[in-house]
């Protein structure tokens, strides 16, 4: 007979809750698992007993939320996770084992060791921190969005910002701007010039951090499938493209579980514009891009960074904090 829960929390053994603001930050309860059958041997008294966690409804396994019965509905606080379970045999019966559990709010907890995968296979549960800032870069093309809400005209989308000038044709007196009379310009008399122009602005530079616990055999290949990749599919928020994994670090965690946990950190950047680069013919006589360039010869756009599905290692519905 396999070990089974046999009540839940118990709150004559202790119990410790405290709130912040009205807001569950941590709980401590306990919980009596019987029907244990390997007494003999402390890794397999502990498995046995981890196992019974798992297989409850709801379960009591890593990244799962504490709750309470309403009627015949259960209510969790989803703001709580657990991230410890402490198994002590009950003294005088080896088939009993007292199994103390804690839970932390998610951001009080850091977002490192509480994200567990559930059992089922279920993906893990990720913690993310999306943290931005501005940056001045300076620009001669129009955004590749321009026209979006039906404001300018989208057809300059992506194209060189230019500007445009025609000289006086020297019939009529004209003046510069002190007020002194200008002699006609022999060489551009009414000729009219146009220039790529450059603007400074404020980019804005989103960056989020994804850590977690995965289970998997080869980290390696998540690696290679994530890191200088971008995303593939709308994730995020982000249209494709426009997501770049610039970190991918893991570290074991559990060498002995099958399959094996390992501990990740994922940073990705945001850039609207895409991150594939582009190249454009350049005039040596004022270091920009003429005008009328052709796209495909005069500027041509580089697919650098191979496209992959993030939502297949990270789940946006597993992810804390979106």
């Amino acid at each position: 007979m396999a070990a089974t829960i046999t009540s839940e929390h118990r709150l004559y053994d202790g119990i410790s809750y405290t709130d912040r603001y009205g807001t569950p930050v941590s709980l401590e309860t306990s919980l009596l698992v019987t029907g244990i059958t390997q007494s003999g041997y402390p890794l397999e008294f502990a498995r046995e007993v981890c196992a019974a966690l798992d297989a409850n409804d709801p379960p009591y396994s890593y990244g799962s939320h504490p709750a309470y019965l309403s009627g015949e509905t259960a209510v969790y606080y989803n703001t709580l996770v657990l991230i410890e379970r402490a198994i002590e045999p009950v003294h005088g019966d080896p088939t009993k084992a007292l199994v103390r559990l804690r839970y932390a709010h998610f951001y009080e907890n850091d977002g490192q060791t509480i994200s567990l995968p559930r059992s089922g296979g279920e993906s893990a549960l990720f913690w993310l921190r999306d943290i931005s800032s501005a940056q001045q870069i300076t620009v001669n093309n129009y955004p590749s969005d321009y026209g979006e809400d039906g404001s300018e005209d989208s057809d300059l989308r992506g194209k060189p910002i230019e500007v445009a000038y025609t000289y006086p044709d020297g019939t009529a007196t004209y003046k510069d701007a002190a007020g002194n009379t200008l002699a006609k310009d022999e060489e551009l008399a009414g000729k009219t010039e146009k220039q790529v122009a450059s603007v400074k602005l404020f980019q804005p530079m989103r960056r989020i951090e994804i850590t977690g616990i995965r289970e998997e055999d080869s980290p390696a290949y998540t690696k290679r499938k994530c890191f200088l990749h971008t995303n593939y599919n709308t994730w995020l928020g982000g249209d494709q493209g426009t997501w770049l994994c610039v970190r991918a670090d893991y570290e074991p965690y559990d060498i002995d579980s099958t399959p094996k946990k390992y501990k990740w950190v994922f940073e990705f950047e945001y850039n609207r514009e895409g991150w594939n680069p582009s190249a454009s013919f350049i005039d040596k006589r004022t270091g920009q891009p003429p005008s009328g360039l052709v796209g495909g010869t005069g500027s041509i756009d580089l697919e650098y960074y191979k496209m992959e599905p993030f939502d297949i290692v990270f789940s946006e519905k597993r992810i804390i904090g979106i």
